[in-house]
């Protein structure tokens, strides 16, 4: 795994949800990268930092996925590419960030928004990954059901719910039908004292195959849990609306 996508995993960490054994592994090391980062004034919406890359925010890069090419708008971007992402044989994985309910681009205009690290807000992180290792949350629901921690209870919005290394697994439908596999942060769950807040939680995290071989991992604040059906529909359609070949991007599972 090259520099690029060992930074993409941590920057992942840092703005989605950890879960299982590996956030006990790393949720130390997360904690420090993601402080220091901020600290140092490093822009967690994408923008390069100044003198590393001289292109206008609304330059496109090109990403290609098999049979699909996206160009995308450099100013979505949570970090940054420094050239066009073509196929490669080891997957191709890449973050954007913008404020719901139209995927908006980071601008001058709406830059406070997004440095806001008092939760989530109206930003909706997609990390989008082509032949990588990610499953699907119909996948993973087996995984963490055979290994929760507890009963399962009602939960919000008609959701059933189980707790797996302390995160609520949401989902509709039975055991062995489930549908609508969410992961979300529990409410209750701060920083512990003397600590600083870990930025953009309590949030939710939705993992949908979009296409062949690519999957989308979606997350946004648990406010906005009543409508993760519509924030799913409003990625799929930013993801096409970049796409300049190839079949369009829907739900698969």
């Amino acid at each position: 795994m090259n520099g690029v996508a060992r930074a993409l995993r941590i920057l992942h960490r840092i703005f989605g949800i950890l879960g299982g054994a590996a956030a006990v592994l790393v949720c130390g090391l997360v904690f420090l990268v993601g402080v220091g980062m901020h600290e140092r004034g490093h822009d967690p919406t994408g923008r390069a930092p100044t003198g590393m890359d001289s292109a206008p925010a609304t330059e496109p890069v090109t990403i290609t996925m098999g049979k699909v090419v996206l160009r995308i708008p450099r100013n979505y971007f949570l970090a940054l590419p420094a050239h066009d992402i073509p196929e490669r044989p080891d997957g191709v994985e890449f973050i954007l960030l913008g404020l719901m309910p139209d995927f908006e681009p980071r601008t001058e205009a709406n830059r406070a928004e997004f440095n806001d690290f008092h939760g989530f807000g109206r930003k909706l992180k997609i990390f989008v990954q082509y032949n990588g290792p990610t499953m699907t949350g119909k996948n993973l629901f087996a995984v963490y059901y055979n290994s929760k921690d507890g009963p399962v209870r009602p939960g919000e919005y008609g959701y059933q719910s189980f707790q797996w290394i302390g995160d609520d697994q949401l989902f509709r439908g039975d055991i062995e039908n489930p549908r609508d596999f969410i992961q979300c942060r529990r409410k209750d769950q701060v920083a512990p004292p003397g600590e600083a807040p870990i930025p953009y939680f309590p949030s939710c995290k939705r993992i949908v195959l979009v296409g062949d071989g690519i999957v989308a991992e979606l997350v946004f604040s648990r406010d906005y849990l009543g409508k993760a059906h519509d924030i799913e529909a409003q990625a799929i359609d930013a993801l096409n609306r970049f796409r300049i070949s190839g079949p369009p991007l829907e739900t698969i599972q």
